[in-house]
């Protein structure tokens, strides 16, 4: 409610009027590109810019152009040399692999599943330590899930020593709440809010 009160007067949006075939293509379409942008991320997740650009530099581009592993121009000796041998592993892959951004996006989803769209942060602390193993979860993620063992609740959970609170782990979350809200920002933006929380 705090958040509600301090944001400026705006208009009322009227939720988005799909059929349902319409609704499930954009749904297909924003978890294919969220799957493409985590398997072109999970590559060099880590790698620091300076190294990036010396494989680009090696490639004769200044962008991204595809798939670092089928960069233009390059052997496999350059991605040795440069220090990027693990990139070539990727060559074949022909499959989204388990990531833990996805992981978020389906926990969401059986959630609502499960509860129904009214869920509280309680409900979704619990369903986590039911349906999350805590070796699934990373940096803010696994700390919130050490104080739901240490019985620290929602919204504390959170925020009790969690150096990694203030990280992008609740905006990586919100996908499905975006999916199950399509056209209604607000409760898309609630949803996300509880879950985050």
């Amino acid at each position: 409610e705090g958040i509600r009160a301090q944001r400026p007067k705006r208009p009322t949006l009227s939720p988005a009027d799909m059929s349902d075939a319409s609704r499930r293509t954009h749904i297909a379409g924003a978890w294919m590109g969220r799957c493409v942008g985590c398997l072109l991320g999970k590559p060099i997740e880590g790698v620091r810019t300076p190294k990036l650009w010396a494989l680009l530099d090696r490639a004769g581009s200044r962008e991204i152009p595809d798939y670092l592993w089928r960069l233009p121009n390059l052997r496999d000796e350059d991605y040795q040399a440069l220090d990027f041998a693990n990139l070539l592993k990727w060559r074949n892959t022909d499959h989204m692999p388990e990531d833990d951004d996805t992981n978020y996006t389906v926990t969401g989803m059986a959630l609502v599943k499960a509860k129904g769209i009214g869920f509280s942060p309680a409900d979704m602390a619990d369903f986590w330590m039911a349906h999350l193993p805590i070796s699934h979860t990373c940096t803010a993620e696994r700390v919130a899930y050490r104080n739901f063992v240490n019985n620290i609740e929602p919204p504390h959970s959170a925020m009790v020593r969690n150096p990694y609170r203030e990280w992008i782990g609740a905006q990586i979350r919100a996908d499905f709440f975006g999916y199950v809200a399509i056209g209604r920002p607000e409760l898309a933006a609630e949803l996300a809010w509880r879950d985050a929380s």
